[in-house]
Formats: structure tokens, C-alpha cells, sequence
């Protein structure tokens, strides 16, 4: 067994389905804007950073979104990770990345996307005895 064997039994199938659909919307993104998906034709840091910020707010939006529909910060940072995800597979460094942390930028912009949410809504249960 490989290790990328091991490492594809630890995730569900369902997650690595939604991963593997997040990459196919990279890769649609990339082809776009005539961008090499492991950015080879991106040698600048703070470039690559933009870019994908820049897939962030139009996945925000649901420009790119697998829902087309606008997306809550959360479901931005997942698909930066799934695309982080994506590099490494590859055996690439994960942009994202920088020493063993988010990037200071990078970090900066997806909390600003989470302070724009709006606060979750939930639905307290009614205990039976009160009906």
C-alpha cells in the first residue's frame, strides 16, 4: 500500500469527491486566465497570493462556486485548502503555506470574509413537553 493509499483511506468519499470537484473548478479557473494550475508560470509569492484570492471572491460569489450560488468564508477556506490539497498531491508546495503557518495575507483576507457573514442562525429545540 502507498502512502498516498494511506493518506486517501483516512478522508471519506464523499470528501474526496467535493475535493476532487474543487480542483476541476481550479483547474477551469486557471485554463481561464491562462494560468498553469501549479502556477509554473508564476514565479512571484505575493502573485500566486492574489490569484488565489482572486479565485476565493469569485467562488465567494458563486461565480465559480460548485453551487453557482454565493458561499459563506468557511466554504472559501475549504476550497483554498482542497487546492492546497491539490499541490501537494502533486508534490508541490502548497501556496497557501508560508514556514508551517497560513500566510499572514492570505490569513488576514479570509478573516475580514468572516467577519462579512453574517452570525449563524439556529434553530432551538423545543422540548415535547412544551407542546
Amino acid at each position: 500500500m502507498s502512502v498516498f493509499d494511506d493518506r486517501a483511506s483516512g478522508v471519506v468519499v464523499s470528501t474526496q469527491r467535493a475535493r476532487e470537484r474543487t480542483q476541476e473548478v481550479w483547474q477551469a479557473f486557471c485554463s481561464r486566465y491562462n494560468i498553469n494550475p501549479l502556477f509554473r508560470n508564476i514565479p512571484e509569492e505575493d502573485d500566486r497570493l492574489k490569484l488565489l484570492q482572486l479565485f476565493g471572491k469569485k467562488y465567494r460569489t458563486g461565480e465559480i462556486s460548485k453551487s453557482k450560488r454565493p458561499v459563506r468564508a468557511r466554504t472559501v477556506e475549504v476550497a483554498l485548502q482542497d487546492i492546497g490539497a491539490y499541490f501537494t498531491n502533486m508534490g508541490q508546495r502548497d501556496p497557501r503555506i508560508q514556514g508551517e503557518r497560513l500566510h499572514p495575507s492570505l490569513k488576514q483576507w479570509l478573516v475580514a470574509l468572516f467577519k462579512q457573514d453574517p452570525a449563524a442562525t439556529s434553530v432551538m429545540p423545543c422540548p415535547i413537553t412544551i407542546i
